[in-house]
């Protein structure tokens, strides 16, 4: 942890616990955003290219099934 990571974490630390929660909403969509952002440079550099082929092969293997059965939990 940097210098400046622990003392943001000290003062946070100094907040009523109301303040603290009031952070997780913002720290959410800025993980959120960094993830988003991840993802984007990934697919374009063609990173995830290798997951995309193993998907079709999957797909045309026979070994996947409608999202409907699995949210729904049938065989």
């Amino acid at each position: 942890m940097t210098a400046t990571v622990q003392k943001l974490a000290k003062t946070i630390e100094t907040l009523p616990p109301d303040e603290q929660t009031g952070l997780y909403p913002w720290l959410d969509v800025r993980r959120a955003k960094g993830w988003d952002s991840q993802i984007k440079t990934d697919s374009t550099s063609g990173r995830l290219d290798y997951l995309i082929e193993e998907a079709r092969t999957d797909y045309h293997a026979g070994r996947c099934r409608p999202l409907d059965d699995l949210v729904n939990d049938q065989p």
